[in-house]
């Protein structure tokens, strides 16, 4: 019900001009279901609907990567960074490459977020505790 109401909407003539614009908010009681997944159903809507928008996939495997669902927001992470590859999207295919158990591919993404901003700090600390990490052993390198 609630996916049909979502199409019937995108039709609706606003009164405006709607181009690059789309947003939506549903409040659900948690009894309803798990809003991660709810949050990835809106997702994946709006990544279907712009499927070349690399925020899109970048939320939606945002989402994913929330619920748990690691290969498909593998997928999702790669399709935002294969469209923009900016730090962020590569930082967050990183973090969802160590989910997967993927540390040496994660490595290597993080240390292309911090090439490609080397102001932000955070990508370079994770960096070097994800090294410091293999180095000890907690974190197998594969």
């Amino acid at each position: 019900m609630l996916i049909r109401s979502a199409l019937y909407l995108q039709r609706v003539e606003p009164g405006f001009t709607v181009e690059g614009v789309l947003t939506a908010r549903v409040s659900l009681p948690e009894s309803y279901a798990d809003p991660a997944l709810v949050r990835a159903t809106f997702e994946r809507i709006a990544t279907e609907l712009e499927p070349d928008s690399a925020s899109s996939h970048y939320f939606l495997g945002t989402a994913l990567l929330e619920s748990q669902q690691f290969p498909a927001a593998l997928k999702e992470f790669q399709d935002a960074v294969r469209l923009n590859p900016s730090a962020e999207y590569h930082y967050a295919l990183a973090a969802c490459l160590m989910n997967l158990g993927r540390d040496r591919e994660a490595l290597a993404e993080l240390e292309t977020a911090a090439r490609l901003d080397p102001s932000k700090e955070l990508y370079n600390a994770r960096k070097e505790e994800l090294l410091r990490l293999m180095k000890s052993g907690n974190v197998q390198p594969r």
